[in-house]
């Protein structure tokens, strides 16, 4: 699965990314950062199934990350949406280089440039390859 996530994460955002510029179709590229978060999520799991206590805390907060981007997509591609339920998620995530504020999306409809959340799965996929044991 490793260089199928690779695949979706670079060539085909890649490709999103420059129809977005081309076209100005944000659900092109909604469909393919929801499809790479929904496959990086899906690595993970398999990869690491639980974020373990022994875990650190940047390591739980990747895989929570991670969910938290595939959850909003996953009910609604061309238009998704933030779905954090607990408070206590709803937070500053900061995992190395990377710093995604959460605390006020609940609800909201996901901008996937002003979150850029192409360059946020890229990041956590680098991240989580880097520290996930």
């Amino acid at each position: 699965m490793g260089e199928y996530i690779d695949v979706v994460l670079y060539d085909m955002l890649d490709k999103a990314v420059e129809e977005y510029e081309r076209t100005g179709q944000i659900s092109i590229l909604n469909a393919a950062v929801g499809d790479a978060a929904i496959t990086l999520d899906s690595y993970r799991g398999e990869t690491y199934p639980k974020a373990h206590s022994g875990a650190s805390e940047r390591l739980q907060d990747c895989n929570l990350l991670i969910f938290h981007i595939r959850n909003a997509f996953a009910h609604g591609m061309r238009q998704p949406r933030w779905n954090i339920k607990y408070d206590e998620k709803r937070k500053v995530y900061l995992i190395g280089d990377l710093k995604l504020d959460l605390t006020e999306k609940h609800g909201k409809s996901v901008d996937v440039i002003k979150d850029d959340l192409v360059g946020a799965l890229r990041y956590l996929r680098a991240y989580y390859e880097q520290n996930k044991t």
